[in-house]
């Protein structure tokens, strides 16, 4: 009877370890992401942030793209390398 709730609890250790790990994406499988100026970033450990912010430059001010898109180049091993793009107005 002993090895039948041993068994049990692997059981239910294995099923809570596939459940935790359903919802996870890696960033080296994101091929693109959009940027938008009026929202936010949303996640479960950190506070809101504007998806795009000016942060410094001679351009700091002056224009901020209304869309950006960054497209997944490749990974390096240690970071994904990403190729942004936005359209500039006049």
């Amino acid at each position: 009877m002993l090895w039948w709730s041993r068994l049990y609890v692997i059981f239910l250790i294995g099923i809570v370890n596939l459940c935790e790990g359903s919802g996870k994406v890696r960033l080296v499988d994101v091929t693109t992401l959009t940027l938008y100026r009026d929202k936010y970033t949303t996640g479960r450990r950190s506070s809101p942030i504007p998806q795009i912010q000016c942060v410094g430059g001679s351009a700091n001010g002056k224009f901020e793209p209304r869309v950006v898109q960054c497209y997944n180049r490749g990974y390096d091993g240690v970071d994904v390398q990403w190729e942004c793009k936005a359209e500039m107005g006049d």
